[in-house]
């Protein structure tokens, strides 16, 4: 499990930098179990697919009222796949996560800040 502190990194979800961070760290844990792989179509639809290989989660938390907690609520409604970049600041390192998609955004009634995770099928062309 990797943490990086928000104060030392950048977040990049496709090709936008995010801010209004909830809590000071981000979260990257590693599973080995099945993962799922969005198809989309030529026509629009899509599936997801069973990916037997590691899968990336990524979470980090939001203020509610932040601009990217908003953008991250259509990115999550509209099922928007990209790739997600943590830039470390400190050390000079670039992960860079593909095919990633919002996973979840569990709400808490009456909470200021909201957690928002990512899955991805690649890390670092691993």
């Amino acid at each position: 499990m990797t943490i990086y502190d928000t104060k030392n990194t950048q977040l990049i979800w496709c090709n936008r930098t995010l801010g209004g961070f909830g809590s000071q760290k981000i979260t990257v844990t590693q599973d080995h179990e099945n993962s799922f792989r969005p198809v989309i179509g030529l026509f629009g639809e899509y599936f997801y697919s069973v990916n037997p290989k590691r899968c990336w989660s990524i979470t980090s938390e939001f203020l509610v009222n932040s601009e990217s907690y908003r953008s991250l609520e259509w990115d999550n409604l509209m099922r928007r796949e990209g790739s997600l970049i943590i830039r470390d600041l400190n050390l000079g390192t670039t992960d860079i996560f593909y095919h990633s998609v919002i996973a979840s955004m569990p709400e808490k009634k009456d909470s200021k800040t909201r957690q928002v995770i990512w899955t991805a099928v690649r890390r670092n062309y691993l």
